[in-house]
């Protein structure tokens, strides 16, 4: 699936997402990522995280540090829900927190960052290679 909103957009806009038979990747201007990432208006940044049971509240604390009011979570394939204890620190800095699968979070991502809106997001790849 093709992802362009416009050609000049921000640097850290995704063009494309899409599953092959060895897996996920991300397309970001020129690069494409097969591994998990969280994409800022700033910048990229890799993530050593490959599926939801894999996170802990160390995690989230990074997440919360990130500086957008919006943290958008891609679980993956399918959409799953973190357990509440390990976000506190989301709520305790006062960040949004949207959970789905990791095609709808970039297609989201996409929109509120073209929207203008202070927005991250932390996508995890599926590791089924």
């Amino acid at each position: 699936m093709q992802l362009n909103l416009e050609k000049s957009a921000e640097n850290t806009l995704i063009r494309r997402f899409r599953e092959t038979d060895s897996g996920s990747e991300i397309l970001v201007g020129e690069k494409t990522f097969r591994s998990s990432v969280i994409l800022t208006p700033a910048g990229i940044s890799l993530w050593d995280v490959t599926s939801l049971s894999e996170l802990e509240s160390d995690d989230f604390q990074q997440l919360a540090n990130i500086d957008t009011e919006v943290i958008i979570l891609g679980t993956g394939k399918q959409i799953q829900f973190p357990n509440p204890e390990i976000t506190k620190s989301l709520i305790e800095k006062q960040k949004g927190l949207e959970v789905m699968d990791t095609a709808a979070a970039c297609r989201t991502y996409n929109i509120l960052l073209a929207d203008g809106r202070s927005v991250s997001a932390a996508l995890i790849i599926d590791d089924t290679r």
